[in-house]
């Protein structure tokens, strides 16, 4: 990126003005020239562009090792051809007697191919701009392209531009536009990048632009080939071939020269504050993982591997935005400070630290991400198990109430209904602890499993017996297809435990009246069955909710519940439970689902014995 300095915007009066009055008189004396003969001042402007032509092409090529963006080198290639064929236009113009059997066609097809090739080359280096292009495949784009475009002229394949004794076609005038329309979005583009110019470079290409269309405008109204209005196109072309010049020079050589100059003559100083950052630097993370930089008011000055790849930065560019309003606060109050900032999905705490004497901060970054969601999935517990919690504890401490006020009241019947209510809701308090113990168990390898051979049919039936009330008040039908004599080798207990779990979310989250199909296939082969062993799938299908595509991928996380099923009682750790016995067992699950249409959980369960 061309560095942006702070220092004001001043020219040094006295050289513009020679550099001014030497280029005006020499612009003047070409102007003379067509009082002799037009050709004479045709021939000297052309060779006059195509000398800054070249001169353009070999700063621009030499000094890309300088020079870190891709916008100068672009224009420098482009240029080299651009002369080539201003170079065939002015051998072909009428009169030179050397293309002569094309007539004034040649030169002015010509002219616009080469308005054009400057046109979007300009365009392109603007989009350009920061990325890294391999300039050998862009010479010999450029150069196949050179070759299409001659061969197409030559051949009168290119439409007309000129005929003799009506002047200039449709095609060529409305091109001309077309080209303006390109430069002026090469100025508004160019004026987006503004910030990453030299304030005197941004200024030359502007005037570069502008000079250019003013000098297409003028090659729209000439009907001879000798008119006025080519005179005054040509003269604004060298007008903006010299300033695109002035900008590659000052940027391809001056500000190096310059660089280099401030080096030798400012040596000691800058020896003293290298070692000063040296000492400093010792303690610099540079391996961090996490982003560290330091940077003073305006410009980083280090900035870690980490920090370059997740700011996409790099030392001596501007502060990022992001950054640059925290900066300057810091600097004002001479205080440390603390802000989170989201960089993509990520967000980061980042510390600023103010070094107070050497006017330096210190950027520390640490990605809290991870930590804000699982505060959120924390949080999302909390609410939900108290949530959870309080109808069972309410129901008990008013049963509980109740029943010692009206002890002596109440008939035996009404006192059994109260009791039964009171344990099923120190169960449903019962389960909720379990789950949480369950998941704590697992997490610290405590679960033994007892294995033992399980006949799928007769423990799933056994599941939906119990389940049958449940699913009855929502008028749900069962269907199970397993066929009575399969069975595998597992836990009893933990297999009863993760069936139970997909049935009662089946129910939970299924319409009135709708059915849930429970299947079993043996020597399964599929996906899940990633060792490619003996097995058993076992599917649970229902006809629900379904789940949104955006919470699949939390399906199994701890505490996850989508915000859509935040009124269904669950405490988002049922499924997360299911994931780990199942694993716990050698197998796998899956889910597949359809929003507002049902989901489909298959369970793989290998048929291993297990000593």
């Amino acid at each position: 990126m061309v560095e942006q300095t702070k220092e004001s915007f001043k020219f040094n009066t006295k050289s513009v003005i020679i550099e001014s009055l030497i280029f005006g008189s020499l612009l003047f004396l070409i102007f003379l020239t067509r009082f002799y003969h037009y050709l004479l001042f045709h021939t000297i402007a052309e060779l006059s562009a195509i000398t800054i032509s070249i001169g353009i092409f070999v700063v621009g090529w030499n000094s890309r090792i300088y020079i870190k963006t891709s916008f100068f080198s672009i224009i420098g290639v482009s240029f080299l051809f651009i002369g080539i064929i201003d170079l065939i236009h002015t051998l072909g113009y009428y009169g030179m007697n050397i293309f002569s059997e094309y007539g004034s066609n040649l030169p002015t097809s010509l002219w616009i191919v080469a308005r054009f090739w400057q046109a979007t080359s300009l365009l392109i280096a603007l989009i350009l701009f920061k990325k890294k292009i391999n300039l050998y495949y862009l010479v010999i784009l450029n150069v196949i392209l050179l070759i299409i475009l001659l061969e197409s002229i030559f051949s009168e394949i290119f439409p007309t531009c000129y005929i003799e004794d009506v002047g200039l076609t449709p095609f060529k005038i409305i091109s001309e536009y077309v080209i303006d329309f390109i430069f002026i979005i090469s100025l508004i583009w160019l004026y987006l990048l503004r910030k990453d110019f030299d304030k005197k470079v941004y200024v030359y290409i502007i005037i570069s632009i502008i000079s250019t269309i003013l000098s297409e405008l003028a090659f729209t109204f000439y009907i001879g080939v000798y008119d006025f209005s080519n005179l005054v196109g040509h003269l604004f072309k060298i007008v903006a071939f010299y300033f695109i010049y002035k900008a590659i020079i000052k940027t391809g050589i001056k500000k190096p020269y310059d660089l280099l100059f401030r080096k030798i003559k400012k040596s000691e100083e800058e020896l003293k504050m290298r070692a000063e950052m040296l000492e400093d630097m010792a303690s610099f993370p540079l391996e961090d993982p996490n982003p560290v930089l330091r940077v003073n008011d305006s410009q980083i000055l280090s900035a870690n591997k980490a920090s370059q790849d997740i700011l996409d930065i790099k030392e001596g560019m501007l502060i990022p935005k992001a950054f640059q309003n925290y900066v300057d606060e810091c600097f004002r109050s001479l205080n440390n400070m603390e802000v989170e900032i989201k960089i993509g999905e990520q967000i980061y705490t980042f510390f600023f630290t103010i070094n107070k004497e050497k006017r330096y901060i210190n950027i520390y970054g640490l990605n809290i991400t991870e930590r804000k969601k699982a505060t959120q999935r924390l949080e999302r517990f909390v609410a939900t198990v108290s949530h959870e919690l309080r109808n069972p504890i309410s129901v008990l401490v008013t049963s509980n109430d109740f029943l010692e006020k009206h002890s002596d009241e109440l008939k035996g019947d009404v006192v059994q209904k109260l009791k039964k209510g009171m344990k099923k809701n120190i169960y449903l308090l019962k389960n909720l602890v379990d789950d949480i113990l369950m998941l704590s168990r697992i997490d610290e390898r405590k679960i033994v499993l007892k294995w033992e051979e399980v006949k799928l049919f007769e423990i799933m039936q056994e599941i939906l017996l119990l389940m049958e009330p449940i699913g009855n008040k929502k008028n749900i039908i069962f269907k199970v297809n397993i066929h009575p004599d399969l069975n595998i080798y597992g836990d009893p207990k933990r297999l009863d435990q993760i069936f139970r779990i997909f049935i009662d979310n089946a129910i939970k989250y299924s319409p009135r009246d709708s059915i849930v199909k429970i299947e079993a296939a043996d020597k399964y082969r599929g996906s899940l069955n990633k060792k490619n062993i003996e097995g058993v799938v076992i599917s649970f299908k229902d006809s629900g909710i379904g789940i949104a595509e955006k919470d699949l991928p939390h399906l199994f996380e701890r505490f996850y519940r989508s915000d859509r099923v935040s009124d269904i009682p669950g405490t988002g750790l049922g499924l997360s439970i299911a994931k780990k016995v199942i694993e716990l067992h050698g197998g796998s699950i899956e889910v597949q689902s359809k929003y507002m249409k049902g989901t489909q959980f298959s369970i793989f369960l290998p048929r291993i014995k297990r000593l």
